[in-house]
């Protein structure tokens, strides 16, 4: 122990200290000073605390001597110390479940700290903060115990971001595959928008076995993308971390650069993430049809999905961020050089399963004027992959799911003689509108079960 470490610990009198000051005195020299100087300033009599809170505080104390350096948990002890000295009643129990959500980052803590949130809201982590517009947390609805993503808007574009993440209000706009965004406030009357929490949000290692996910996917966003551009809206970033999953759906995210087309249309710098921005704003950085960048965004999420890299950028490919200006614009003249010079190679669907091929060549095509419409692709993708997709308004499995399913339970004949009439020809008329969509093999196979139902 240094010799000032020493000289800090040795002005404490451990006789007098509270159990919870003991406790934040223990992490480090840094607490131990900052509690040795309030203790010194207080007389240890200035300000009491009930024994709920010293109990919350003793809590605090465990959380951060569990993982937290000297240093990040003196910034937490220092503002807490500071509450305590103006009488501030703080939510103590919170601030130490806090500091466990969020291991050895004060500013993140101080993010949760600094927040009043609604009343029915209570905040249990920060989920993103690297944004300029957005600080978003992650709560609980608590008259429901329901969690929920808290958005707290920030900075100069606060009205107009406001605005577009409002467009999923229930009240303006309801598709099944479109987040809801409902409007909150707390005492102040800042508002806070809230959605719930999805129990899957993608990213770009998500790798599914198989086509059945990435073909969900694909329909599912192809058709909240063409109820959007129905009502001349545009998206303006889809990306794996911005589609979340629930109950087998793929739901759209995060509409906070989503406008009317004509907005992007009149833009001069671009949008949405580079990995999948589409061929025409890296080489022009001009949208020929923003609707179709859409599109684009869509095919390279799923051939993301498949081929696990994006299809200008390598895979593991280290993308610069928007801090550091110059990488990036280096970054974004490589990739519009890409388009340019190496489009077969990159853009190539050799190495995608066969039946998403068709498809994900339509959306994924250089000219936006020969790229197909996200009505386009919902169309092809239900008639092409029709087996794979699972109806949402009937059930979570797909058609040949659902089908293995009857099949492998299908009743005895002696269970058929005694099932109820209406039974089984509700069974029989859905064996026949699976079998529409099922292939030569299987729907021989319920063309058979069909004729036993008929039969027996």
């Amino acid at each position: 122990m240094s010799k000032k470490t020493a000289d800090n610990q040795s002005r404490l009198d451990i006789t007098k200290l509270p159990a919870w000051a003991l406790n934040l005195a223990q992490i480090g020299s840094k607490t131990a000073a900052l509690v040795d100087g309030y203790f010194q300033r207080n007389h240890l009599h200035l300000f009491s605390l009930t024994n709920a809170d010293q109990l919350a505080l003793k809590s605090l104390g465990d959380a951060l001597v569990a993982g937290w350096s000297d240093a990040q948990a003196s910034k937490i002890v220092e503002r807490t110390l500071a509450d305590l000295e103006k009488q501030i009643k703080a939510d103590y129990p919170s601030l130490a479940r806090w500091v466990r959500q969020h291991p050895d980052n004060a500013d993140a803590v101080a993010d949760c700290m600094d927040l009043q949130p609604p009343e029915e809201i209570s905040i249990i982590k920060v989920l993103s903060r690297a944004g300029s517009q957005k600080l978003v947390f992650e709560g609980t609805w608590r008259v429901t115990q329901t969690r929920v993503v808290v958005k707290r808007v920030i900075g100069p574009n606060y009205a107009k971001v406001l605005a577009r993440e409002l467009r999923t209000s229930p009240l303006s706009m309801k598709h099944p595959n479109i987040i809801e965004t409902h409007l909150l406030r707390n005492p102040k009357g800042e508002i806070f928008l809230v959605e719930r929490r999805l129990p899957e949000v993608l990213d770009d290692n998500w790798a599914p076995k198989g086509i059945q996910e990435p073909a969900n996917l694909l329909y599912n966003i192809a058709d909240a993308l063409a109820f959007l551009h129905e009502r001349d809206l545009v998206h303006g970033d889809v990306k794996p971390d911005n589609i979340g999953r629930d109950a087998g759906a793929y739901i759209l995210l995060d509409f906070g650069i989503c406008r009317p087309t004509k907005e992007f249309v009149n833009e001069t710098t671009a949008t949405g993430s580079l990995r999948t921005r589409a061929p025409e704003l890296l080489a022009s950085n001009s949208y020929e049809d923003p609707r179709k960048a859409d599109v684009w965004a869509l095919g390279a999420t799923v051939f993301n999905a498949l081929a696990q890299r994006f299809p200008l950028i390598d895979h593991g490919e280290p993308i610069p961020r928007v801090s550091n200006p110059e990488e990036r614009m280096q970054f974004e003249k490589l990739l519009a050089h890409r388009v340019e010079t190496e489009w077969e190679q990159r853009v190539d669907l050799r190495t995608i399963p066969e039946a998403m091929r068709p498809i994900l060549e339509m959306a994924l095509r250089k000219d936006p004027n020969e790229r197909c419409t996200a009505t386009e692709l919902k169309s092809t993708a239900q008639k092409n992959l029709a087996a794979l997709l699972r109806n949402q308004s009937r059930s979570r499995f797909s058609p040949l799911d659902e089908f293995s399913q009857i099949s492998n339970h299908f009743p005895s004949n002696f269970m058929l003689k005694l099932m109820p009439i209406t039974e089984k020809e509700s069974l029989r008329k859905r064996l026949e509108e699976l079998s529409d969509s099922l292939g030569p093999e299987k729907r021989d196979e319920a063309d058979e079960l069909i004729s036993k139902l008929a039969h027996v």
